[in-house]
């Protein structure tokens, strides 16, 4: 299973980088984690055919990790695409991004691709025997859902925007690679508590205490000075902890 970052800041965009965005390939499925900046060539500079994407998962309504989404839709009908693509999310977020596509009426548009909408319901997604999705939520301002992806010998986690958890779900544990979000240093955490994020000291607290054994933090701040000093804090804390790399696969 490799993992891919097509995009790693947060709410603001960097010369380099759009908003936060993953995608997973399980080696038959590939699936797209949020949906920012220029999907359908994000995906190919990622070296795929956005019309062999299988499933897209929305972490949770907020607008850097929906926005894109019609825009992708829009492209894999012009390219005729006929599979469905499942779109999987809590309710508020498939509601969000269906009412989104229905601002430029994608659905009225003859021969529109098949959509799953899959609501997640605490039951895991199986989208093939290769791969298996799970959902688990996490304490942001608004709902919003954590990743897992497994595919029988390897783990993968994603936070998604929350707070520090008290409690870290269980289907963090024993990721062989936890992506967390992390917007800033530990001078930043009341700030970022109010607001539904992490810093990240605590980000890797939390890959520690989950017994991860690798940390990538994201959705990260435009200073690459800060980017450099919560790199420096979170290793002290976890030392297998980096800053993304775009475009360049992780095996998971």
């Amino acid at each position: 299973m490799k993992l891919i970052f097509l995009g790693s800041q947060g709410s603001l965009q960097s010369a380099s980088s759009g908003n936060t965005s993953l995608l997973v390939d399980s080696g038959k499925i590939f699936v797209l984690i949020d949906t920012s900046g220029s999907p359908a060539q994000l995906i190919r500079q990622a070296g795929y055919d956005p019309v062999d994407l299988d499933a897209v998962i929305l972490t949770h309504a907020h607008i850097d990790h929906l926005y894109a989404l019609p825009s992708l839709i829009h492209n894999l009908w012009i390219l005729k695409r006929s599979k469905p693509l499942h779109i999987i999310g809590s309710a508020s977020a498939l509601e969000c991004a269906k009412a989104l596509c229905g601002v430029f009426s994608l659905f009225e548009k003859e021969n529109m691709i098949p959509i799953r909408w899959t609501v997640y319901d605490g039951k895991p997604v199986d989208l093939d025997e290769t791969l298996r999705i799970e959902l688990f939520d996490v304490d942001h301002s608004i709902q919003t859902c954590g990743v897992l992806l497994t595919d029988g010998l390897s783990r993968f986690a994603y936070s998604a925007d929350t707070r520090m958890l008290k409690e870290v779900p269980l289907q963090m544990y024993n990721a062989d690679l936890l992506v967390h979000e992390a917007g800033g240093t530990a001078a930043d955490e009341a700030a970022l508590e109010k607001a539904g994020h992490s810093s990240a000291r605590q980000a890797a607290k939390t890959a520690k205490k989950a017994q991860a054994k690798r940390l990538i933090l994201c959705h990260l701040p435009l200073s690459q000075t800060v980017q450099n000093d919560m790199a420096a804090e979170a290793s002290a804390v976890f030392s297998n902890t980096s800053i993304p790399e775009l475009f360049i696969p992780y095996e998971i």
